[in-house]
């Protein structure tokens, strides 16, 4: 979602708003909870040579949220003085790759590993590492499934061709 406000007033917008989202879900199931990351950007920010102070400019909020049902997003946001666009992700690391480097793939303003156009670093909810090692550790589980299936049906060929045979000498 991206979530604007009038020049000068992003803090203090920001300072209002109360999503609510770690009331939401079960404290003790942190993976049952909403995960979020948020950034704030300006794109001006990233022609060299302008200064633009944080909350002075025309800024945007882009925040990419998991694990919250449409209905739980939308009361969200009633709190939220300033503009608001929704949009549903298809492709999570897409979407997480524009967000942080604010750039649609050609990676122009990312230089050193610098983004201009971000004017903080990310800012994440608590339990977004559980959710990390929960996605590594399924992708070691499905690659350790295909390498035995691999395995398996490496053996089954050699089975059926039978035991290798000896050469004459």
């Amino acid at each position: 979602m991206t979530l604007t406000a009038p020049p000068g007033k992003l803090k203090e917008y920001l300072d209002a708003w109360k999503p609510g989202w770690e009331d939401l879900g079960d404290p003790r199931r942190p993976l049952q909870q909403p995960v979020w990351v948020l950034t704030i950007s300006n794109h001006e920010a990233a022609v060299p040579g302008n200064q633009v102070h944080p909350f002075k400019a025309d800024h945007h909020i882009h925040i990419v949220v998991g694990n919250l049902p449409y209905q739980d997003l939308y009361a969200s946001l009633s709190s939220w003085k300033g503009g608001r666009m929704i949009q549903r992700i298809y492709n999570r690391w897409g979407i997480l790759h524009y967000i942080l480097t604010q750039d649609k793939g050609r990676h122009a303003l990312d230089i050193l590993g610098h983004v201009p156009a971000l004017l903080c670093p990310p800012l994440c909810s608590d339990n977004l590492e559980l959710y990390e090692r929960k996605i590594l550790a399924e992708r070691a589980w499905d690659k350790s499934q295909r390498s035995k299936k691999a395995v398996n049906t490496r053996w089954a060929k050699q089975r059926q061709q039978g035991p290798p045979v000896e050469p004459n000498l």
